[in-house]
């Protein structure tokens, strides 16, 4: 049913590369920037790229940025910094908001360790993401070892998996996509060890060494000079530290299975292919891309249910009956829309005032307010419909006039709307928890292909958006999806699971976990010896949910609102 200024986004910009002449400098780039100083790191090695075709290197950072983010890290500001993703890496504001890092991805990857904090990790699965060559979504790449292959050849602390110095040797080990490892009599180049870097213990050959060196044209805010490509000190500012050995690995390079030699470091992954041309034998990897697709898209990046809080924020329970008004059709009125003993009122966020919160507050210290919102469907008549792309918005939701399911796939675009709504809508009106409407998108007809393993990875985003910002959050609708579900969530919103023999469900997830359950019939007239028995705080209602003072109004609770036991 239907009737913050912490982030925004913006979903990926091309960037058209434009012919200039070496007296003309007309930038032509689109790409929009979380922060200047994010702006003027990409510009210093990526400027002349975009601009200048045959600039005779390829992108530091890459042509496309598609996804401007808050996450969360514990030493910034509220929790949460500003990160900016790219194909060939992500730029983060450091927790001071002066300066620019690029984090250890590639550890990440391998390890399956999300960082989210200067000592604060949360363990994941490993990337199964083919490290070098053709993406294997349609299985193109079976062949090329993924992250996870290389977990035990990685030196993740010091003294871990380390290696004797080979300066002037052959690069010839190789690495079978489960992570074996092999000495190869013949590689398939004859490459040479260029340095030992004793930091963490490990050979890089002489092509990535004077790769990591390069020089050519930057940009220093102003116009072009010679400098080096990724910068004065490019081991912290770009590489990091090499992580691992260089491996010969096959992989399956536009349509063709090649030999590439890969070695990984704390920030970056370099590829060398003997077949490309010069000067694009050794290449970055689009690590930028590959992790945003393990932490948002894979749903392998999905945070362990998370324990219940003490007192953080609402938790309602079965324990007595919950006398409720759920009023979305009509704008909330007070006090014409005020009930004798009800304790939790659910409203539209959007149109609510926070004046009208308090008022409900005021009523008295047990009263609790909803914000409802719509976070699975697109709808024209919100004040922030024009921050929804086209790329976003599916097929009409039949039954609702301008209102049209969203693609939740796309996380980086609809989690910054969401969290916004969250935060002006809810959190700065003074609500005490949110009811986000429409999301079951994977079973309805979209327009999209999305999975219910992607569904239920949005439903728990949103989740723990709200609970950033302590605020009690409903799981709404759903029900097939409970068992996995309830764990994210403080209590449940449901219509119609007697109308469609669906209740248990929520008896068994909800319910049995101690988690309040709040049902809407509007054809079938629910069990009440059965919902009072588990403790269901059951009713029949009007269709449009309107106003008591409405002549389609209609509410008829298995428990009255005069009457606090089961």
């Amino acid at each position: 049913m239907r009737c913050n200024k912490l982030i925004w986004v913006l979903w990926f910009l091309v960037i058209m590369p434009v012919l200039v002449a070496c007296a003309s400098k007309s930038n032509q780039n689109s790409m929009t920037y979380g922060d200047a100083k994010f702006k003027q790191t990409w510009e210093y090695s990526d400027k002349l790229v975009s601009e200048v075709p045959g600039a005779g290197r390829g992108y530091t950072w890459g042509q496309n940025s598609f996804g401007i983010l808050q996450e969360e890290y514990n030493e910034a500001p509220a929790g949460r910094r500003m990160v900016q993703y790219f194909n060939k890496s992500r730029m983060e504001l450091a927790p001071d908001g002066n300066s620019v890092t690029n984090g250890l991805l590639t550890k990440e990857l391998v390890g399956g360790l999300r960082q989210v904090g200067e000592a604060k990790y949360i363990q994941f699965e490993p990337s199964k993401t083919q490290i070098a060559g053709d993406d294997n979504s349609a299985g193109g790449n079976t062949i090329a070892p993924a992250y996870a292959s290389f977990k035990k050849v990685v030196t993740f602390s010091s003294g871990e998996n380390i290696a004797p110095s080979r300066v002037n040797q052959a690069a010839n080990l190789g690495l079978g996509k489960a992570g074996e490892v092999a000495t190869l009599t013949n590689p398939p180049t004859q490459l040479l060890i260029g340095y030992y870097e004793s930091t963490l213990g490990h050979n890089v050959p002489k092509v990535f060494e004077d790769y990591q060196n390069l020089s050519g044209q930057v940009w220093n805010g102003t116009n072009y000079q010679k400098g080096r490509v990724y910068t004065e000190n490019p081991t912290t500012n770009v590489f990091g530290y090499p992580i691992s050995e260089a491996y010969w690995v096959r992989a399956v390079v536009a349509g063709v299975e090649k030999d590439v030699l890969v070695q990984l470091f704390e920030r970056r992954v370099l590829t060398y292919t003997p077949s490309n041309a010069e000067p694009f034998k050794v290449e970055m990897g689009n690590i930028g891309q590959h992790y945003y697709q393990w932490r948002y898209l894979s749903g392998t990046a999905i945070p362990a249910p998370p324990a219940a809080p003490a007192a953080k924020w609402w938790l309602p329970t079965p324990d007595k009956p919950i006398h409720w008004h759920w009023q979305l059709s009509e704008d909330f009125v007070y006090p014409r829309d005020v009930l004798p003993n009800v304790e939790v009122y659910d409203i539209d966020g959007e149109h609510a005032t926070a004046e009208t919160v308090a008022k409900l507050h005021a009523l008295g210290p047990n009263v609790k307010v909803i914000c409802y919102f719509d976070a699975g469907v697109y709808e024209t008549y919100r004040s922030d419909a024009g921050r929804f792309p086209k790329s976003v918005i599916g097929n009409a939701d039949t039954g609702w006039d301008g209102s049209y399911w969203l693609d939740i796939r796309q996380t980086n675009i609809l989690l910054p709307i969401m969290r916004d709504r969250i935060q002006q809508w809810c959190k700065d009106k003074g609500f005490d928890a949110i009811e986000p409407d429409e999301t079951e998108v994977w079973s309805n007809k979209s327009g999209f292909s999305i999975t219910k393993e992607q569904n239920n990875f949005y439903n728990q985003k949103i989740a723990e958006i709200g609970h950033s910002m302590g605020l009690s959050v409903g799981l709404k609708g759903n029900t097939g999806e409970t068992p996995e579900l309830w764990p994210y969530f403080d209590w449940t919103l449901n219509e119609q699971c007697w109308h469609f023999k669906e209740c248990n469900l929520l008896k068994t997830s909800f319910i049995d976990h101690n988690k309040a359950v709040f049902n809407i019939e509007y054809e079938t007239s629910p069990d009440c010896n059965q919902a009072n028995s588990w403790h269901m705080n059951s009713a029949l209602r009007d269709l449009n949910l309107v106003g008591s003072t409405n002549s389609a109004y209609r509410y008829t609770p298995c428990v009255s609102n005069s009457k606090d036991k089961w």
